[in-house]
């Protein structure tokens, strides 16, 4: 009889450390039945027994510890919102160098965080660029400022028949 016990007893440690998940936590199941057998076994008192699972449970259930697959979850979400803050601060970025008008393409200025929070240091900065590359600079073209084509008269038409007098 008492060698069955024993052998209960020895199942049930063995079993103890396969009954965790995978954050590391113990089944409430395999810790109840370990403190139970241990303690109508070895004849313990109950204190001893909870002082044992208690310390088990205790480091597992500090809320410290997450499983891998949602550590990597949250790391993933994260990493992709940082990435979206960071295109959209870019494109802020170039919409606020295009709306002064300063530069031909506003991707020729690049990105900085401090121009977004203040126009005086975007200003400063395409002045500097502006002063460093010229040739970078906005063109505006007035219509007709190349002098091509006809200027202040407005034709009426095609005149066939005028044509074929002339001609004649």
């Amino acid at each position: 009889m008492t060698d069955d016990k024993h052998t209960e007893q020895e199942q049930t440690t063995e079993d103890a450390p396969d009954a965790t998940d995978s954050a590391g936590q113990t089944a409430p199941e395999a810790s109840d039945t370990t403190a139970s057998n241990a303690e109508t076994d070895s004849g313990t008192t109950e204190s001893g027994a909870t002082d044992a699972a208690s310390a088990d449970t205790e480091t597992a259930s500090d809320g410290d510890t997450f499983d891998r697959a949602y550590v990597e979850d949250l790391r993933k979400e994260s990493a992709g919102y940082r990435t979206r803050v960071r295109d959209l601060e870019q494109q802020l970025h170039r919409l606020q160098v295009q709306q002064t008008g300063a530069l031909a393409d506003p991707a020729d200025l690049p990105f900085d965080a401090a121009h977004l929070e203040s126009p005086e240091a975007l200003q400063a900065a395409i002045d500097a660029l502006l002063a460093d590359k010229p040739h970078l600079k906005a063109r505006a073209f007035a219509p007709g400022g190349a002098a091509q084509g006809a200027r202040g008269q407005v034709s009426g038409g095609v005149d066939l028949l005028g044509m074929l007098r002339g001609m004649v």
